[in-house]
């Protein structure tokens, strides 16, 4: 967990909530839409897949406004949310020891 020091203003912390509620929306209605074959396993792999992506997306913007607002966040940054561990330990910076 991280957290920020800055703090928004009332209106950009309720756009910040807008894009969680328009995103929950989207995820809302594709859920009711089930656009995919249930018995195509790679179809319903790729829909899965994209709604966790929304769900992450959420979680980012969420994150964004509670450290805007002087919150503890709970993974912090966009590459916390996005990213996935092994993609996130992969692009850590490579400290190397210069030789004595």
């Amino acid at each position: 967990m991280s957290s920020s020091r800055s703090t928004l203003t009332n209106k950009q912390a309720g756009q910040l909530f807008s894009e969680i509620a328009n995103s929950a929306e989207a995820i809302n209605w594709q859920w009711l839409h089930l656009p995919v074959d249930q018995d195509d396993p790679e179809a319903l792999y790729a829909f899965i897949n994209q709604m966790r992506r929304a769900v992450m997306q959420i979680g980012w913007i969420a994150d964004k406004g509670a450290g805007g607002c002087g919150v503890m966040q709970v993974r912090g940054d966009a590459e916390n949310w996005m990213l996935s561990p092994l993609t996130n330990d992969t692009l850590k910076p490579v400290t190397t020891e210069e030789p004595s």
